[in-house]
């Protein structure tokens, strides 16, 4: 992804504006949040210290990577984050393997998870959708955490839902993982 896409010096690369409209609110208040803040790293007190409500700590808990703690990453890996969010999740990655692109269809989040991730140097963050990632197995692991449910809107139809599956796995190399999950209030089901 990175070879094939224009670089950004102080932001995210665009690689297809989706027009995505989904938004909680926050994201604004967030990034206000997280440029002014001096530790931004995963476990950052300084950070959740500004939540004044559900979607500022949502945004900015560090237990928000709690749903891959209990993971092993290999150091070397090479991560793709699909749905990034405001980069709570990315941050903790990146302080744990070699390379992370971060995906997200909201330009608004990008921007957040670039000032996250802003000292590491290990991180790319990208503004788009799955399909806009080159169809080629490169990732070692690809995170998804609180998309599926929204990939066809709910929909019964489940082709939509394999379609993104088949995605993923053709952008996984061989022996790759999938880390898949869908948040609720009391960790994952």
């Amino acid at each position: 992804l990175r070879t094939n896409s224009p670089s950004a010096d102080d932001g995210p690369v665009m690689l297809h504006d989706h027009g995505s409209t989904y938004a909680d609110g926050a994201e604004d208040h967030v990034l206000d949040i997280v440029r002014a803040a001096t530790d931004v790293s995963s476990t950052s007190d300084e950070l959740v210290s500004h939540a004044t409500d559900w979607p500022t700590r949502y945004h900015l808990d560090p237990a928000r990577a709690n749903i891959v703690r209990a993971l092993t990453f290999p150091s070397d890996a090479r991560v793709l984050e699909v749905g990034a969010g405001c980069g709570a999740v990315t941050r903790y990655l990146a302080e744990r393997v070699a390379l992370v692109d971060a995906l997200e269809p909201v330009p608004s989040r990008a921007r957040t998870i670039v000032e996250r991730t802003r000292e590491l140097g290990n991180t790319q963050v990208f503004v788009g959708h799955v399909d806009d990632v080159p169809d080629e197995p490169a990732y070692d692991v690809v995170v998804v955490i609180g998309v599926l449910e929204y990939v066809a809107n709910g929909a019964d139809d489940e082709k939509p839902y394999v379609d993104f599956l088949r995605g993923i796995r053709s952008r996984l190399v061989p022996g790759g993982t999938l880390v898949l999950a869908i948040e609720n209030k009391l960790g994952v089901k």
